[in-house]
């Protein structure tokens, strides 16, 4: 029987089992025997010599988790890695995992001044006026999580129209964030702490999440 590592990815979201996550393998000195970009709920089967291994699964946003594993000869050792616990919900694992969150910052919406927060939809096609969608409750009814701490929202958007999303409040000041067209979006709005240039932080992504982590990996410098 061959002598191998198992690495199984854990995460739960139906948009976050899209995301790619790069996958490395260490042998006990260190030095690097597998590198390979996996979907985040893989299930990949590697190869090894006996001995003591390193398993890294490290995110577009930064986060890593690590696992050291000791294989014996002629065995297959098991190394499951639980990506969902990088992200407070299930609902939110496809933002923690593409968008570098830093999670001390995050606030609750029953706080001042982010209680009475809103959302709304805008606009406009090829002219250059912008204009309120008229059916904004079919965007809040496909609300997919409400918690204190963020909402996801999930709608499609037409090919032929421009979008953007305004967030506001009695105490929170406007803010626009231009949506993708012709796209199935996903939207996290969270309330972050006062120091931040802006009290909601609103974090959206296509259903091509292998660009979406792209674009965080090439704003990090990490893609040459």
């Amino acid at each position: 029987m061959a002598t191998s590592v198992t690495v199984q990815l854990l995460s739960y979201g139906n948009e976050s089992q899209r995301v790619p996550v790069l996958v490395e393998v260490f042998d006990s000195g260190l030095e690097r025997r597998y590198s390979e970009w996996l979907v985040a709920n893989a299930r990949q089967n590697f190869p090894v010599d006996p001995g003591i291994w390193d398993v890294r699964a490290r995110m577009a946003s930064g986060g890593v988790l690590e696992k050291a594993v000791e294989v014996g000869g002629g065995m297959n050792v098991e190394c499951p890695l639980p990506l969902h616990r990088l992200s407070p919900h299930e609902t939110n694992e496809w933002a923690y995992f593409t968008q570098p969150i830093n999670r001390s910052e995050t606030r609750s919406f029953y706080e001042p001044p982010y209680r009475g927060a809103w959302i709304r939809f805008w606009s406009r096609g090829k002219g250059p006026l912008w204009r309120i969608e008229p059916d904004q409750k079919y965007y809040l009814s496909n609300t997919v999580s409400s918690n204190s701490d963020g909402v996801v929202i999930r709608f499609k958007t037409e090919s032929h129209l421009e979008y953007a999303i305004q967030v506001g409040g009695p105490k929170i000041p406007w803010k626009f964030v231009g949506v993708p067209a012709d796209s199935e979006v996903s939207v996290l709005v969270r309330p972050v702490a006062k120091q931040r240039t802006h009290p909601l932080e609103v974090l959206v992504a296509s259903n091509n999440m292998d660009a979406a982590a792209l674009l965080t990996l090439l704003r990090r410098g990490d893609v040459g």
